[in-house]
Order: structure tokens, then sequence, then C-alpha cells
């Protein structure tokens, strides 16, 4: 992911470190979760570290059933797990205790070691302090043996978050019905969570945003987040909204980050907080967007509605996880089995990035035909924007990032974890699938 377009990185870190192979380096940063892990216990007949390989290997790969993916497992590695042991530490407490252990300690560790090259935010000064992050919930098919609720098959719903400034993510929650109900609002399952899952396990200080879909909206749910918790929330206003205007905000009109900024208004519900109204028209499309905020009035309209646009990133993360990883469909019934395997996705999809931007940073290897796409993309809104009077917003027109990996990317990537293949030689294979789409 990239705040602009570039041709070279400088990350000591990343370019002076020795790599033998890209299943190597893994392997280095798994084993090293593992040996500091408070959760685990010697298993001689299926460990935990097997267990934690095992469902990495499932999610980076495509298999259609449980048992497909057993079978590959074993004719390719000649492992001795099978249906039984895969299954039962799949509906293990302690295993599941683990495998959320260990998925938090990787977000921790890339999200700290992250090059601020990456983060589009880093340049706004008005949002120094502030964490920010994508959360939204995702749903997956339900399991073959999954138990009905008032005689259907219900399909899980999980709430994630991706990180804005880092693009990595982790697993928030399931939306478990309570009390014999069909299913569970997403905002019910937020209200649920204490300050530390609220804050994403940020310190004390820090500020939180979260970039929600309307399904966040409760006002005094927001209100009790900001004042107790330092959490902020921007999402789009529903059109049964009952916000009452209360007066406006000022705002820099000559601010090219507020292109497209129509007003900026403080309203609220009678005995309620406060909060803010920003109504912006896209420069490109002419499309109205209302978004409510309890942010400061401090923070630019424009910068706002940027970050809720930033949101979408999100959707590409879960596309990216149904699409070109086939996860579509829950890996058991138990609320253990769920957990792990929404787990398992983002170490997943941030050991992709982690990998991604080593190659990046090292090699100086970029995914160009994709970023190419995008810069087409750009001049032609630029264009469109021009020919209808309208001058894009700054921080549109300037950002260019890849927000999923490509399926070349991910078919190498497959190959370098099946066979330890030397890092330069792993480089030359991957570089002509980042100039050109296979022919």
């Amino acid at each position: 992911m990239f705040a602009t377009h570039p041709s070279c990185f400088y990350y000591p870190e990343m370019q002076t470190t020795n790599y033998k192979s890209v299943k190597s380096e893994f392997d280095t940063i798994l084993r090293g979760l593992h040996n500091e892990s408070k959760q685990t216990r010697e298993c001689i007949e299926y460990s935990d570290f097997s267990h934690l390989c095992a469902g990495i290997y499932r999610t980076l790969n495509i298999f259609a059933s449980g048992r497909d993916f057993i079978q590959h497992y074993q004719m390719k590695f000649g492992s001795s797990i099978d249906v039984g042991l895969f299954f039962d530490a799949l509906k293990s407490k302690r295993r599941t205790r683990y495998i959320k252990e260990l998925s938090q300690k990787l977000y921790d560790k890339f999200n700290k070691e992250a090059p601020s090259i990456f983060d589009p935010f880093l340049e706004h000064r008005e949002l120094e302090g502030y964490e920010i992050y994508a959360s939204d919930g995702h749903s997956h098919a339900s399991s073959d043996h999954e138990d009905p609720i008032a005689n259907k098959k219900r399909a899980p719903c999980n709430l994630f978050s991706l990180n804005l400034r880092t693009h990595y993510l982790s697993h928030m929650a399931i939306c478990s019905p309570q009390n014999g109900k069909k299913k569970e609002h997403e905002i019910t399952t937020l209200k649920r969570q204490d300050s530390n899952s609220l804050r994403m396990n940020n310190k004390m200080g820090v500020k939180v945003i979260h970039a929600y879909d309307p399904a966040c909206i409760d006002y005094m749910f927001w209100d009790k987040s900001k004042k107790k918790y330092g959490v902020y929330f921007i999402t789009l206003e529903k059109s049964n909204s009952a916000l009452l205007e209360q007066g406006d905000f000022p705002f820099d009109d000559k601010d090219r980050r507020n292109n497209g900024v129509i007003s900026n208004e403080m309203v609220g519900v009678n005995n309620g907080p406060q909060l803010r109204r920003i109504t912006y028209i896209d420069p490109v499309t002419g499309r109205k967007f209302v978004f409510i905020t309890n942010l400061h009035h401090k923070i630019p309209p424009g910068l706002i509605a940027y970050i809720y646009k930033c949101r979408w990133d999100i959707e590409k993360a879960f596309y990216e996880s149904k699409s070109q990883l086939k996860e579509v469909k829950s890996w058991g019934k138990t609320e253990e089995a769920k957990q792990q395997q929404c787990c398992y996705i983002a170490f997943v999809h941030n050991l992709m990035l982690f990998c991604e931007r080593l190659v990046n940073i090292r090699e100086l290897i970029l995914d160009e035909k994709v970023l190419d796409k995008m810069e087409i993309r750009k001049t032609k809104e630029q264009i469109r924007s021009s020919k209808a009077g309208r001058e894009m917003n700054t921080l549109v027109s300037s950002s260019i990032r890849a927000t999923n990996r490509s399926l070349q990317f991910i078919r190498w990537l497959r190959h370098q974890l099946d066979f330890s293949i030397p890092w330069k030689v792993a480089m030359e294979m991957l570089a002509p699938y980042m100039k050109h789409y296979i022919q």
C-alpha cells in the first residue's frame, strides 16, 4: 500500500537482513511467536506449532473441504495429521487461546515495525496521536454441521478491523446471537466489547477512530466510548436520521483537502450528544455523501471524508479472503472453530502483506501492472472531474494505493512456502509476474 507511487525505498532493517528463503523467513517469524506463547502445551501426537502451520496453510491455499485439505497435507508433507486431530484442535478452547494470542502478537509486531512510508495519514498533523481503523462485519457461509437456529442454518458474522495506517488486519469479535435470537446486530456485538477491544489494545493516551458503515450508529454508545475510552466513530448518516442542526463549524475552504465539502455542521438530538455532520460532493462522480462523527471540529472535514473513503480498504481485504483465497465457508460449527478461522485469515493477510513489503523495500520489486492500472484510472478521474467543472480533492488525487495482493503474487507465495527456494531465485521468479499479467 503506497501513499505515492515510489521508485525507491530506504528501510535499513529490511535492507540489510540476509534472507535464505521466503519459507525460512516465515518459519523464523512463526517459531519466534510460538516460543513466546503462554498457552502452549506438550502434545507429541499433534503439536500446537503443527496446528498453527496447518491452519495457515489451509487458509493460504484453496481446498474444497476440510477432508480435501487433510489428504492434500498428508500427501504433500508426509504429515501424521488426520481429520480427527485437526478438527479436535479446532474445537479446543486452549488451542483457540493459543491461535488468538499468536495472531495478536503477529499483528502487534508488524504494526510496530511497519515503515512510515505506507501511512497515508502521516503528513496530517491534525491526526497525530490517533490510530485509525476501518472496521466492519464479514460473514462466512455456515458449516456443513452447523446447528440450526429457528430451523435454519445461519451464516456467522465476524467483526474485523484494518489498521488504516499500516494496513494490518485483526479479528475483533464474533456476532453471537443471545437468548435464542436468530442473529445479533453488529452494534450489539460492539457494545459487548471491553475497552481494550474497542481501543484495539492501544495504550491509554492514544485516540482511536473507527470508520464503520451505518450499522454502528448508536449516539449514546458513541458518547460513552468517546468520554470513557477515547474511541471515535465516522460513518454515513442514515436517511431516516432525526439529527437536528444546531450550528456551523467553520472550515478553511482554501485548504485543498476540503475540496468537495459543502457544509460542516454541529448537530444533535434532544437531550443527546452533539455530533458533526459533513456534507461532501465527490468531485469525480458528483455523488453526495453525508458523514456523521463525534470527532473534534479541528480535524478538517475533507480529511474525515477521506478517512471514510479509505474504509473501502477493509472491503478489499474481505474480497481478497473470499475471492482469491476462497475462504467462503466456516470450518466448523463451534465458536472456537470460527474464532480460529478468523484469526488464521488475519494471520495470512498480515504475512502476505509483510512479504509483499519485504519484496518492495529490499528488492525494489513493485506490482507495476497494478500500480500502472491505478495511475490510468486516476488520470481518467481527473479528466472527468475537470469536465464537470470540479477540482479533485488533493487527498484522493495524490493517493495511489494497492489495497490487496494480486493473484500472481499469491500464487508465487504459495509456491515459495511449498519449497525452500533460495531468496535470489525466488525474486527472479517473481519479477516478471509483477510487470505483466500472465499471457
